[in-house]
């Protein structure tokens, strides 16, 4: 009988090859156009702001660290970057050495591990995202935080992405979560410390592969600049706040 695979394990093949894919397109244009990077800048200050203040010797884990900008802004700290795409975790060796091919959903690393764990965009992208919380939770230390941002399933960002993709999805593996259901997600694994939602006008330019039409609008670096100015003040209107592009999320484990 010959080697058995699920759904999920096709699901998981086909996200990969979809990173090892894009992986150089990130670091072409995500990262490089001056407008991406800047939208992409602030998104990591704030979930490292977020994330408060760390002693020193804490141990990070960035899980789905991608082409490795975290670790880039985290130079300095004890950082573990994962990732379950070889392509992704060739462009973040530009950044940092510590890194590790996985599986999310499986993280071959020992309980009670890390001080702090980010994962930006990587929930969305499993086929368990609730099994790669409690993969988040067992290697955190008892009192350690995880800080992650996902999609926001919302009026805002459904006609974009059908416009975009032909679909509300970037790939197969790929989905845009509902935000009560994310939050569940994360009452039963963690204690719920903080949410925001972001991402409204500005949110586009960070991805200049889904939108490249705005690549035309004159001085957009200083536009995103602008943009991201209103953004945080219609994170704050009750009622709209949660129409937003993402979400981030706060929680400790006790």
């Amino acid at each position: 009988m010959g080697i058995q695979f699920n759904d999920n394990d096709y699901v998981l093949q086909a996200e990969r090859a979809v990173q090892d894919n894009v992986s150089i397109h990130y670091e072409a244009l995500r990262y490089r156009l001056p407008y991406a990077l800047c939208y992409h800048q602030w998104w990591i200050d704030e979930m490292v702001a977020l994330a408060s203040v760390l002693e020193p010797g804490s141990r990070i884990l960035d899980d789905g660290c991608g082409t490795g900008y975290f670790i880039a802004r985290l130079a300095g700290a004890q950082v573990i970057g994962l990732d379950l795409s070889g392509g992704m975790l060739q462009q973040a060796r530009k950044r940092g050495s510590c890194l590790i091919q996985g599986d999310s959903q499986h993280l071959p690393l020992p309980d009670a591990q890390f001080d702090l764990v980010i994962a930006r965009s990587l929930l969305h992208h499993l086929p368990d995202p609730i099994r790669g919380l409690a993969e988040i939770r067992r290697v955190l230390k008892p009192g350690g935080r995880v800080v992650a941002s996902d999609t926001n399933r919302s009026l805002i960002n459904a006609l974009p992405r059908m416009l975009a993709y032909r679909s509300e999805h970037f790939s197969e593996g790929h989905q845009n979560l509902d935000r009560r259901e994310y939050l569940s997600w994360f009452k039963h694994h963690f204690k719920l410390e903080q949410v925001r939602y972001f991402g409204y006008l500005a949110y586009p330019f960070g991805f200049p592969d889904m939108m490249g039409a705005l690549r035309a609008v004159p001085f957009p670096a200083l536009l995103v600049k602008g943009l991201i100015r209103v953004d945080n003040v219609l994170s704050r209107v009750p009622g709209l706040r949660t129409q937003s592009w993402g979400i981030m999320v706060v929680g400790s484990r006790q």
